[in-house]
């Protein structure tokens, strides 16, 4: 919009591909140490896994202008050189993905001729050599931005210097988003319900919201375990439909940042239960719109 030909890095880790997703996700799982909860597990979750990625990756081709597909970190040298400006954000790229730190967001491989900056990056403290590790995967930017508060008193702690910008959901104004979602989605009025943890005191704020409204609950996701209970299954939309589904909500249940995100931004009223993971960017996030 502001006029600059602009280009979506195509990075996809090897172990986030389709065919990798399941053993990917299978590391982190609670199940992993039993035969039979790993087969179990990978039953279920291989199919599921790959249907979300290639629906995924189906939108970003459709939506997005992407390079080449490049999954290694030592290739993004290469790749970069053919640019002016990179960026690096938003989310979580500088906290542990998969139990580790991925070094091709902090773009110590980009040439010197190349300027690197990032925008409302997500960090979360990683181990003590991590976090004092932090200064030097940095000095390669030219300025450094995040998205929550936390993270800036991280990097305060590490000897970096980094401002805070929102996330970039919240760079568009509510009349951009409505437009990119289309028509409304029905008359009736429902409540939305985007989850991604699960956890009983969602259980218990979802009840309360159902008691009070007496509407119908829809669920949105991308995971084929959820949503069986909800009076209606909005499973695996397209980015316009998720969008609109926030938009026309009566009112939101959710534990997810950009569940609260789009609530916030379209005014709609919401509940907010805090994430298993990572709670603190959902809580800096609310801080700034004084709904600590």
């Amino acid at each position: 919009g502001l006029g600059a030909p602009c280009e979506v890095i195509d990075y996809v880790r090897r172990d986030e591909r389709a065919v990798s997703l399941g053993r990917t996700s299978l590391a982190e799982s609670r199940v992993r140490e039993s035969l039979a909860g790993r087969l179990a597990y990978r039953s279920v979750q291989d199919p599921n896994l790959a249907a979300m990625y290639l629906r995924f990756r189906g939108h970003q081709r459709r939506l997005l202008r992407l390079s080449p597909t490049i999954d290694d970190v030592a290739q993004i040298g290469h790749r970069t050189a053919a640019y002016r400006t990179v960026v690096v954000g938003s989310d979580q790229v500088w906290s542990p993905i998969h139990g580790v730190i991925d070094p091709a967001y902090f773009l110590e491989d980009v040439p010197a001729g190349v300027q690197a900056y990032s925008y409302a990056a997500g960090a979360r403290a990683g181990s003590p050599a991590e976090q004092q590790a932090l200064p030097a995967r940095l000095a390669r930017f030219e300025a450094v931005s995040v998205r929550e508060r936390s993270a800036v008193d991280l990097l305060t702690r590490s000897g970096v210097d980094g401002r805070l910008d929102l996330d970039p959901v919240l760079l568009r104004e509510a009349s951009e988003w409505s437009r990119f979602a289309g028509p409304q989605v029905g008359r009736t009025p429902y409540i939305l319900v985007y989850q991604l943890h699960t956890k009983r005191a969602f259980d218990t704020a979802l009840a309360e919201v159902r008691d009070t409204l007496g509407l119908p609950v829809w669920q949105v996701t991308a995971d084929a375990r959820r949503g069986w209970r909800a009076d209606r299954r909005e499973y695996l939309v397209s980015p316009e439909r998720f969008v609109a589904l926030f938009r026309d909500a009566a009112h939101v249940v959710t534990d997810s940042f950009h569940g609260s995100a789009f609530s916030l931004l379209f005014g709609r009223p919401f509940t907010t239960v805090a994430p298993v993971y990572a709670s603190e960017r959902v809580s800096d996030l609310l801080a700034e719109f004084e709904l600590p």
